[in-house]
């Protein structure tokens, strides 16, 4: 509780300078009166929900509460990030008038866009599915393997998408039109606990690769970021996970190797 009051006190003394400067700024760029009071009001509201979730106990919550709880920061930090970013371009827009010359409006203006610009990924962009392309060369890499085609996902974190699958199935959909020969995922199918799979096994279990789908645990794989009533629980929250996984037809690594073979090479895939 100690920590969440001191993240408490810096986001106070963070949101309220910031919604002061903005505050002042509409105040001497805006005619309307409304607008201030708008921001005004809606800083107020944000404020106030960001500590509520804060203070509230953390590994003792219910998972519809942790999700509400995640996805309230990532809204606060999806505002005052962009309106730090314009305050700290409108004060460089203002260095000039230290030496008697105007404010230079062009960077103040380009700020705004990067605000905007910010809210428009914490907002929309966030939903797309983004590929990167990496060409890996590999000096003592088998013959047999050169043009090997291999996807890397992680940290899906599903409990934080409740039971909408929307946007596991764009990635699923992404993954298969790269026809990869094998895929792996490196860590943290959940945030806290295995059942947060449960609604999304069927869609994830359409990836398809030649050579298989291999997974390892992350650390919120573990359970640890639970309060469980007896160590059997936490157990059979792993056997929840091995349960899922083996019926979508993945193969979990846990301090195991797998040996990928073409023709009479092979490679070994630790996990």
């Amino acid at each position: 509780m100690r920590l969440s009051i001191v993240i408490v006190i810096i986001l106070a003394v963070v949101s309220i300078l910031t919604d002061y400067y903005i505050w002042r700024y509409l105040r001497k760029n805006a005619k309307s009166k409304v607008l201030r009071i708008v921001h005004v009001v809606f800083a107020a509201v944000s404020f106030l929900t960001i500590v509520t979730v804060i203070l509230i106990p953390h590994r003792s919550s219910g998972d519809a509460l942790l999700v509400a709880k995640m996805w309230a920061f990532y809204t606060f930090m999806s505002i005052y990030v962009p309106k730090i970013l314009f305050i700290l371009t409108d004060l460089l827009a203002k260095t000039p008038k230290l030496l008697g010359h105007s404010k230079l409006r062009p960077v103040s203006i380009a700020g705004l866009m990067l605000a905007a610009a910010m809210w428009w990924g914490a907002l929309i962009n966030r939903n797309n599915v983004c590929v990167t392309q990496q060409e890996i060369v590999l000096k003592n890499l088998p013959k047999a393997f050169d043009g090997y085609r291999l996807v890397q996902i992680s940290d899906l974190h599903l409990g934080t998408y409740g039971s909408d699958t929307t946007h596991i199935y764009k990635m699923v959909q992404a993954i298969n039109s790269l026809r990869p020969d094998l895929v792996v995922f490196t860590g943290d199918f959940v945030y806290r606990r295995a059942e947060e799979m449960k609604p999304f096994c069927r869609t994830l279990a359409r990836i398809s690769a030649p050579d298989g789908v291999y997974a390892i645990f992350g650390n919120h794989d573990y359970g640890d970021y639970v309060n469980w009533d007896s160590p059997e629980k936490k157990a059979a929250n792993r056997t929840y996970f091995h349960e899922y996984l083996r019926d979508m037809g993945w193969k979990l690594l846990a301090d195991e190797t797998a040996y990928l073979r073409r023709g009479n090479d092979s490679i070994a895939l630790i996990g």
